[in-house]
């Protein structure tokens, strides 16, 4: 009983990423992630009580293995879709169409993808600051009043953000292709993370230009860190339950794993509304605590 209590009780380890998806409005992570606990509790269920629910522990197995090979792809998808700039583009958009028809349209062209500035910059220029000459035209405007970006600007922001739903839907045709091919092997994984890793790059290098102030700004960098941390932890896990003490590795499997994903998904979603920061927290609690204990201990009452 209690190697049951063991593998089905670990998954509730996902509860606070799906809290935290919730929190963002993320729905279809949510969905996802939650899923991925709710067939885990079925699959183990099956595999060491007598109640399977009408499946069988093949059919049990083949779910559960699917539902958590889409959720690794689900973390490089929000990875290299963290800061979509569709709502940056439709901000830009309002406030192109609010500009005042006296004012010149354009100040200089470039060309989507190579553009001066980068587009990292979108998110180091504040809407409705002068960008005068940002687009490396003669043409200045007159800085009497703040003026919006050009709309030769939009367009390239435009053309990046297409560039990066075109990776995701070649990265999702890759998951399901190998999951179809490989589910019960290890071939699945190692595909979705590897070639996951090569979409995180190109995203990265190619369409952000690699501009680190801009990665920062995206970042939250204490989180990430402790959910790749973690996430490294459970993958070490994973491998030697196939080898020793099965209970035992595979529930630290589920409680380091779904850990990682809640602090990866952290870390990745800075500046979204609800955005939560646990390692942040926590170090500002343990801040706040020694500055107490020491004024108490100046004041004498410590």
């Amino acid at each position: 009983w209690y190697i049951a209590v063991a593998l089905i009780g670990s998954n509730l380890a996902a509860i606070a990423g799906v809290w935290y998806f919730y929190r963002l409005r993320m729905i279809t992570e949510m969905v996802i992630f939650g899923a991925s606990a709710i067939v885990s509790i079925f699959y183990h269920t099956c595999q060491t009580t007598t109640a399977c629910f009408h499946l069988g522990l093949q059919r049990w197995t083949f779910s559960d293995h699917i539902t958590a090979g889409f959720v690794p792809a689900m973390l490089v998808i929000m990875t290299i879709r963290a800061h979509t700039l569709d709502s940056v583009v439709q901000q830009l958009r309002a406030q192109w169409s609010e500009w005042s028809d006296g004012a010149p349209k354009t100040v200089g062209s470039f060309s989507a993808l190579t553009p001066p500035p980068p587009l990292g910059r979108v998110f180091s220029i504040h809407l409705g600051d002068d960008v005068s000459g940002v687009g490396g035209g003669e043409s200045k405007p007159s800085v009497a009043r703040r003026q919006p970006f050009p709309e030769s600007f939009v367009n390239a922001v435009l053309l990046d953000s297409r560039w990066t739903n075109g990776i995701t839907y070649v990265y999702l045709i890759v998951v399901v292709l190998s999951t179809i091919c490989h589910p019960y092997s290890m071939q699945n994984f190692i595909i979705i993370l590897s070639f996951g890793a090569c979409v995180i790059l190109f995203k990265l290098v190619i369409i952000d230009r690699g501009n680190p102030e801009y990665l920062l700004k995206r970042i939250s960098v204490p989180d990430l860190l402790v959910g790749l941390l973690l996430i490294g932890i459970s993958l070490i896990y994973f491998v030697l339950d196939a080898y020793l003490y099965y209970a035992l590795f595979h529930s630290l499997w589920h409680i380091f794993s779904n850990l990682g994903v809640y602090f990866y998904a952290c870390g990745i979603t800075k500046g979204m509304p609800g955005h939560h920061s646990p390692v942040s927290e926590f170090h500002e609690k343990v801040r706040r605590a020694r500055r107490r204990q020491r004024t108490l201990r100046e004041r004498g009452i410590w």
